[in-house]
């Protein structure tokens, strides 16, 4: 039904959109910390992202979330994230992390 060729064009397409999703994120000065090291930091906000990929890519969609996650910290003003905790072994729907700025 589909052309072999158009299968190869999308799947790099989809590839590609997913490495310029990281790639903003390589420079943002954004940490991540314990609850502990960030006691005495001002908080600026509580960002969530949901990894989109599971099975047998979902820690390709966990990094991804996180990334982003890091990447909306640098653009509210945060230098600091603090990832909440998740189950081993859980399957992970919604990674939710605070910003602040130390």
């Amino acid at each position: 039904m589909f052309d072999r060729r158009f299968l190869v064009i999308l799947s790099g397409l989809a590839l590609a959109s997913c490495s310029n999703a990281a790639s903003s994120v390589a420079s943002a000065p954004v940490r991540v910390a314990t609850k502990a090291e960030v006691a005495r930091c001002a908080y600026v906000t509580n960002i969530s992202d949901k990894p989109g990929l599971y099975g047998a890519l979902a820690s390709q969609g966990i990094d991804y979330a996180r990334k982003a996650i890091i990447d909306g910290a640098a653009q509210a003003g945060a230098n600091t994230v603090v990832f909440d905790p998740v189950d081993p072994g859980t399957m992970v729907t919604e990674l939710t992390a605070t910003a602040y700025r130390c």
